[in-house]
């Protein structure tokens, strides 16, 4: 039974709702399914969060709002309100809302985008990321609460700045830029000061210095603020809050490129208003910016939204929920911003860039099945009679029920672990996959591995090397940390391994230069290593090295890259001591993480020489990359600016210097200047290209490539860009999808074994577009698993089919993988070498007999029909009119012609058109083209007005502008000889097939699919035979064996699938059986279109199988009885 625990320990308290049930195979256990907490409850002053959802708990509240008459019901009502993606919606929602007004109120310097709309949506986000992110370590006690109290603030500022910024400038710029990025003045006394001032109007000796305060003039009594509420907050370094203002060099003299704004110079344009942070709520018009009429929109100042809500810097996991805003929501907030109206494009900011924000529940599985398959690979080979290598699939096949892990202590992952047996032989691929599962399942329960395979599991985990190619705001990076912190901990609790692993690599990496006598260093990192982990919490320094060592992210977008950077930082600042009598109150300022997390395009990479010239370059080379790479490593633990800005000089001269000898070995002189001009130190720039040997160091490959690629259709990628593509991935084939040359891209990033986990669209499996990759995966790589989640949507907006597909970069011989339908599906074992380049077929053996057999012995329906899509308008609201519509504007009919829509087709069955179409087409020398302007002028005057007073909206179609097509044209108006011939005609999106007979001059619109026969079949087989055929049980079984769902179960009846239907040829006089029941149930439909015709369908369907020579037990697998 679910169960509800109240902790008291001093002033605070703790509620615990905790989600059990029992256990599904021993009745006498429970199963942990999850516990939500609401933690450290103020007694004597409760957080206002608090207190509004401990109200929403009252029993009273509850009994109004849910009307519960047991305990059941009870804990039902409990789990709702303490339903955290609700929390998160409404805080989303907020937030969006603040956002969207904020952009109509705030001006950004316009050096770095010359698009305000762009340049204000990238600030905004910006500021908001850097403000949550000082939240969070509000939460931690390092930055006062008076920094964000109005009635505070009051007694602080004078408010004076003419843009009526001053709270921005002289507190939030001041926190950022000249505090949290400068160390504290009783470590570096008078490190934090204000800029110096010239009595003329010259430049001072602080200009573009950024770690001094500046707005002076805007603070009441600028001294004792800032000794009073600056001087106290630690310094926190990372490159988090290095001001983005910079000088550049441009032809031959200095440059000012302004992006933050960071100046008290009377002419600076920034503005971002005080009462965007501190207001009461108000309605405000976003109708146009959320595609809404007359709705009312409430908004608040941001700070007052922020202080609402209450904020945990403890990452929540599958299993343990706080009724808090976690660090996770850095990422949510990156996902849901990025979903922003965009005006130029009509779409959203989030489709033009394919992301959505994974779940949490999506990560956890990857993550765990990306360190399984590599911790596999490192411990002892497969006994005698297990098989070798990875070379094929080692997890029984079996159903991942809740009940794995331990059968003691039953706990709950996605997909937990089966339950481990006795373990009697080690090195048994089968047992160590077992083990395995229950190191990385969420429990309390001790690892089952031996000292000497602990050691090797840690020695493995230290020399990993993961990467997301396309991180966006870090969910897979963070989920890889927090688990792999998570099994170090089982491993090793007292961190005496991972620390030893640390002090040997520091001595290993110092070697040559203690040998000269330089002892310097070395005692530096060990001493370093030392106070890393006897000074912070354990997981403080098991997270330090995995980031340094373990971890890497590149995504295109640079806001991205800087907030998967924050929620890294977060998660560091979580394990921090607070101790004020130490050095920076004891906290260890952030590490520099510009070269694990980078700003790229990761599908373009280097073009290196063929052949290389002989010469003593090679040994100069590596000798200057290993030292580019110490340069890095120093950079990681740099932490004053200085120091910084010494070693990124340094790197930008290896660079240099590298890139020469690279010219003089053959390289090209556009790819040596390339590499140069990188600077990872520029967050805000992205390169046009990746390399992880340049970028970081790693020259063997990944271990592990993980993530959630950009879901891209081929009518959203760039021209341009789209050339490259074909040019460099044989992925890139026909309208490809932008996620497939990820894919295959991410295959040559990998390590030999490495192991590969996406989530994305599954269509590649069966569409057209996913062939060539289809025929490269099966030549290539042991595809290991495909969980198709069919149409249950992982993602909030996205309408794609998707699925977790996972392989490894082995060659496949021998190689079995599951497929599975949903976490909770036993799944099928699938014999790779049986696919083929033709649609993959995920289901047993003996469905994929059949279906090869309906194949094999049928012809296709594009050989027997030609099948066409309906008229595409671009604009239906101009084009698509009611009768109702068209009668009263008085419109002409001359050029409407009936159309028929989706909806309006049932199997046999057409309901009367309730729309004409506008189609002013005509047919010429065996051409469809489009009346002239004059006669449609002559013949349709109403019309023609109306279409005129529309012409900014008809032209506003982008397509139209780059064809030769006439303004009053539709986008595509098809062959006219597909609407003036008898048909068959579908539903372009059904959950079943549902094929109907349409006479000729009836027309079909862009929902609608139409099937002529060909000329050469018109005297081999009939309209009424094929059409039983395509309504047909087996067809229809066929159909959904090959073909990809929709969203809600529905599947696409279009020409990329239709075409394969397997369509037999039979004698007309073979056909005239199935031909009688067909005009029977037409003339059923005809008098009753609910009639029920269900007997006669089903003496077709007998008809069907036996003209397709099913045997029996074939015919029980179509009718599911198998």
């Amino acid at each position: 039974m679910p169960a509800m625990i109240l902790f008291k320990y001093n002033n605070y308290l703790t509620v615990a709702v905790i989600d059990r049930r029992l256990h599904k195979k021993e009745s006498t256990k429970d199963v942990l399914e999850k516990v939500t907490l609401i933690k450290d409850i103020n007694i004597s002053k409760p957080h206002r969060a608090h207190i509004e959802i401990l109200h929403d708990l009252s029993f009273v509240e509850l009994q109004d709002k849910h009307r519960f008459t047991n305990f059941v019901e009870l804990h039902n009502a409990w789990r709702k309100t303490l339903d955290t993606s609700e929390l998160n919606k409404k805080f989303f929602r907020e937030l969006a809302n603040w956002y969207f007004w904020s952009l109509k109120n705030v001006e950004f310097p316009e050096d770095a985008e010359r698009n305000k709309d762009v340049r204000d949506a990238i600030s905004v986000i910006r500021m908001i990321t850097r403000l949550i992110f000082i939240w969070f370590v509000k939460e931690k006690g390092l930055v006062p609460d008076e920094l964000f109290n109005y009635a505070k603030l009051k007694s602080m500022l004078n408010f004076t700045d003419k843009n009526q910024s001053t709270y921005y400038k002289a507190i939030l710029q001041n926190l950022f830029f000249a505090t949290l990025n400068t160390e504290m003045n009783k470590d570096k006394t008078g490190s934090r000061k204000f800029r110096g001032k010239n009595k003329g109007d010259g430049r001072d000796q602080h200009y573009m210095i950024h770690n001094v305060f500046r707005y002076e003039d805007y603070l009441i009594s600028p001294q004792e603020t800032l000794k009073k509420y600056f001087e106290n907050i630690p310094f926190l370094n990372g490159g988090l809050f290095e001001c983005l203002d910079k000088i550049i060099a441009s032809n031959g003299k200095e440059k000012v490129i302004r992006i933050d704004g960071f100046s008290d110079h009377p002419k600076n344009a920034l503005k971002v208003p005080d009462y965007l942070f501190f207001s009461s709520e108000q309605s405000v018009d976003l109708n146009e910016i959320y595609g809404t009429k007359n709705k009312t929109y409430k908004v608040r100042g941001l700070i007052d939204i922020l202080d609402s809500y209450k904020f945990t810097v403890d990452e929540n996991t599958p299993i343990e929920e706080e009724i808090a805003l976690d660090p996770e929501l850095l990422g949510k907030v990156f996902e849901n911003l990025l979903a922003s109206y965009n005006p130029e494009t009509q779409t959203t900011a989030r489709k033009q860039t394919g992301s959505f924000y994974t779940p949490r529940e999506i990560v956890n599985y990857m993550v765990d099945e990306s360190i399984i398959a590599y911790l596999l690979t490192k411990l002892p080979p497969a006994g005698e009679g297990e098989g070798e290598g990875l070379g094929c699939h080692s997890r029984t096949l079996s159903c991942h029920s809740r009940e794995g892990g331990n059968p003691e202590n039953p706990i709950n992952a996605v997909t937990p672990p089966p339950s481990v047996p006795p373990l009697k032989i080690r090195g048994g691929r089968g047992s160590y996959d077992s083990l395995l599962r229950h190191l990385v399942a969420y429990n309390d329960d001790p690892h089952k591995f031996t000292t000497a395979e602990v050691d090797v599991l840690i020695a493995a985990i230290n020399t990993l090397k993961a990467l997301d190619p396309a991180c966006g705001s870090g969910a897979f990076p963070m989920g890889m940390l927090h688990k792999l912190v998570y099994v170090l901990g089982k491993l090793d609790p007292d961190n005496s391994k991972w620390r030893e692993i640390q002090r040997q690599k520091a001595i290993s990496e110092t070697e040559a230069a203690y040998k000269i006598g330089d002892k310097e260093e070395r005692e530096k990192r060990l001493l370093d290593i030392s106070e890393v982990f006897e000074n912070n919490a354990s997981d403080y320094g098991r997270k330090l090295y995995l980031i340094e060592n373990c971890i890497f992210g590149v995504d295109i977008q640079p806001i991205a890259v800087q907030i998967a950077k924050l929620r890294f930082f977060v998660s560091l600042i979580v394990d921090q001591r607070i101790d004020p009598k130490k050095a920076n109150l004891g906290v260890r300022p952030l590490p520099n993480l510009e070269t694990k997390f980078v700003a790229a395009n990761t599908l373009i990479g280097i073009e290196k020489p063929k052949v290389l010239k002989l010469s003593m370059n090679v040994a100069e080379i590596d000798r200057k990359e290993a030292e580019l790479k110490r340069v890095r490593e120093r950079h990681f633990t740099a932490r004053t600016q200085q120091t910084k800005n010494k070693w990124r000089d340094e790197d930008k001269r290896l660079r240099l210097e590298i890139s020469e000898l690279l010219k003089s070995d053959g390289w090209d002189n556009e790819v040596a200047r390339k590499l140069a001009e990188w600077n990872p130190y520029d967050q805000n720039a992205s390169a046009d290209f990746f390399d992880s040997e340049w970028m970081f160091g790693v020259t063997d490959g990944f271990d592990v490539v993980i993530g959630n690629p950009p879901y891209i259709g081929f009518h959203g990628i760039d021209k341009q860009f789209k050339q490259q593509l074909q040019q460099i991935y044989v992925s890139a084939d026909g309208k490809f999808d932008l996620y497939l040359p990820f894919i295959e891209r991410s295959c040559s990033l990998m390590a030999v074994k490495g192991f590969f986990v996406f989530i994305c669209p599954t269509a590649f499996t069966k569409r057209d577009h996913g062939e060539r990759l289809r025929q490269f995966l099966r030549n290539n790589v042991c595809i290991k698993e495909l969980v198709d989640f069919e149409h249950d949507q992982m993602f909030e907006g996205a309408t794609n089919y998707t699925g977790i597909f996972s392989f490894i970069k082995n060659r496949p011989d021998n190689c079995t993988f599951i497929y599975r339908t949903g976490f909770n599906d036993c799944g099928v074992q699938i014999d790779q070498s049986k696919l083929t380049d033709k649609s993959w077929v995920f289901s047993s053996s003996i469905d994929a007999a059949l279906v090869l057999k309906l194949e094999d012995t049928s012809k296709k329906l594009s050989e027997v029909a030609k099948i066409s899509e309906g008229a595409v308008t671009g604009l239906n609201d101009l084009y698509l009119l009611s009768r109702e519509f068209i009668k009263a504007n008085l419109f002409e009919l001359k050029y409407f012609v009936p159309c028929t829509r989706g909806r309006e087709i049932d199997k046999y069955y057409i309901l009367n058109s309730k729309e004409l179409l506008f189609y002013p087409y005509i047919k010429s020398n065996n051409k469809t083209v489009s009346v002239d302007e004059q006669e449609l002028l002559v013949n349709s005057p109403q019309y023609y007005k109306h279409l005129k007073n529309n012409i900014d909206k008809i032209q506003s179609r982008p397509y139209f502008l780059k064809s030769n097509k006439k303004w009053y044209e539709l986008w595509n108006q098809r062959d006219l000889d597909n609407f003036n011939r008898e048909k068959i005609i579908t539903p372009e999106l059904s959950e079943r097939n549902r094929f109907a007979l349409a006479d000729a001059n009836v027309f079909y619109g862009d929902t609608v699919c139409g099937i002529v026969i060909n000329d050469n079949y018109m005297h081999r087989i009939e309209y009424k035979f094929l059409l039983a055929v395509l309504n047909s049980k087996l067809i229809e079984w066929y159909y959904k064996k090959t073909t990809v769902p929709k969203a809600g179960g529905f599947f696409i009846y279009k020409v990329m699938f239709l075409k394969n239907v397997p369509i037999k040829v039979f004698s007309i006089v073979s056909q005239q059986k199935i031909i009688t029941l067909v005009d029977k149930i037409l003339a059923a439909k005809k008098k009753d279109p609910n009639a029920d015709t269900l007997t006669i369908e089903k003496q077709i369907d007998e008809m069907v199988y036996a003209l397709y020579g099913l045997t029996p037990e074939e015919i029980a697998i179509v009718e599911g009885k198998r």
